[in-house]
């Protein structure tokens, strides 16, 4: 089931699958915003993740785990298991969405254990581009394209939206 928060029950009959998502297959990248994932279901999430990636013919460098987990102990515990499941190379977003947290996950992306900051796209500002490149953030909701444009100037250019932008 995809929904942004849990679904109710009638709901659970209701919403696409993932599979149904696959079939850009590799013409997108998706950007996987995991709000349940936990060490005591990874292992679950992971074997029916990998089922669909290769049912699908998903390209895994298409794929951005993003778990909506701001204690990056559990985080950093996450992000292991998906690289001995998956591969070193995956691209894991560790998330922010607190000012005081930018530099505790900024230290995550510099020792490599997460590859980008999916980060509230409220906390950039310049000084958070002299500490990690724009490249290494995923910014999200952002839901207008002035903000969009103005933040891939800057070089940011991966984002989330609750609406197709044109």
């Amino acid at each position: 089931l995809l929904k942004h928060d849990k679904p109710s029950e009638k709901e659970k009959f209701l919403l696409p699958r993932l599979h149904e998502y696959f079939c850009y297959k590799n013409e997108l990248e998706y950007w996987l915003d995991f709000k349940n994932i936990d060490l005591a279901n990874v292992d679950e999430v992971l074997k029916k993740l990998k089922a669909e990636l290769i049912l699908n013919e998903i390209d895994l460098n298409k794929i951005y785990f993003a778990p909506f987990i701001t204690d990056y102990s559990t985080a950093s515990k996450i992000a292991l298991k998906l690289r001995n499941f998956f591969s070193p190379a995956i691209n894991f977003a560790g998330v922010c969405d607190k000012k005081s947290a930018i530099l505790e996950v900024i230290d995550l992306v510099d020792i490599e254990l997460f590859s980008f900051v999916s980060i509230d796209y409220h906390l950039i500002d310049p000084e958070l581009l002299k500490k990690i490149k724009p490249t290494k953030l995923l910014a999200w909701t952002v839901n207008d394209i002035k903000t969009i444009n103005d933040f891939y100037m800057l070089g940011v250019n991966k984002f989330a939206t609750d609406k197709v932008l044109i």
